[in-house]
């Protein structure tokens, strides 16, 4: 694995792991039971893509590298401090919405920045963001 594949991929790692950290800090303040049901699936989904990811690093014989350990301590504040007032679903909904919008960013920048990454890195790398889409899709209908 090249130093281009190994950086996407664990970007990749990063963000999944950052997401389903957030989404289930998250979880403990929801109260609809259909949002909670969504939010549950893609913690699923974000923990196959990180667990994905560090896989494909282990058989490369790397270890994944934690990135910004202070984003996960940002998150939960973050969270903790937007959802004082409000843990209506739409306000949730919204502050997801801002967490995809993060994770499409960073995951984009970095494929751009390793064009030349191996098929493979870029294909789990573009599944991430292809999930993120389809979150911000979901996410808009509890607005």
């Amino acid at each position: 694995m090249t130093t281009a594949g190994q950086k996407l991929i664990n970007e990749t790692y990063c963000n999944s792991k950052c997401t389903e950290q957030f989404l289930r800090t998250m979880l403990e303040k929801i109260t609809d039971e259909e949002f909670e049901r969504d939010v549950c699936e893609q913690i699923g989904k974000y923990r196959k893509l990180k667990e994905s990811a560090e896989q494909r690093l282990r058989v490369a014989g790397h270890l994944p590298k934690e990135w910004k350990p202070w984003r996960n301590a940002w998150n939960w504040s973050w969270l903790q401090w937007n959802t004082l007032w409000d843990i209506s679903s739409s306000h949730m909904a919204d502050l997801m919405l801002h967490e995809n919008i993060r994770g499409i960013s960073e995951i984009t920048k970095t494929m751009n920045r390793y064009p030349r990454a191996e098929k493979a890195a870029l294909e789990i790398a573009q599944e991430l963001v292809d999930f993120e889409e389809t979150s911000i899709r979901l996410m808009k209908t509890y607005l």
